[in-house]
């Protein structure tokens, strides 16, 4: 995925805390990757736990620059909340999506993986 930062679209979908460098579920280190954008699973759903609409997901999406037309990748700590929006994401017409499953940790382990904080 390294080489690829520029050629996709990223989203991080743990809470703005951890994308601002919190370090919640022992990573080596805190922030996030580069190009990311954060979408927090949390977004994607009502205050009673369902989840929102399309219209209202597809708005969160369009609003944070997400598009159709590019590859986008999720991830989030350990690949749980990413393999989430990555279903959701397909569910909404985004065929070019994946789930980034090693996640945060992977990355924030590799002493050559830059970190944005």
């Amino acid at each position: 995925m390294k080489r690829d930062l520029k050629e996709v679209q990223i989203i991080d979908t743990r809470e703005k805390d951890e994308y601002d460098g919190a370090v919640k579920y022992g990573e080596k280190i805190g922030g996030h990757i580069p190009e990311a954008i954060n979408i927090p699973f949390s977004t994607l759903f009502n205050d009673n736990g369902t989840l929102k609409s399309n219209s209202d997901i597809e708005t969160i999406l369009t609003e944070a620059g997400i598009t159709k037309d590019k590859k986008v990748v999720s991830y989030c700590t350990a690949g749980i909340r990413s393999a989430y929006m990555t279903i959701v994401l397909e569910m909404l017409g985004y065929s070019d999506s994946l789930n980034y499953d090693d996640s945060f940790y992977s990355w924030a382990a590799s002493s050559s993986s830059e970190v944005i904080k």
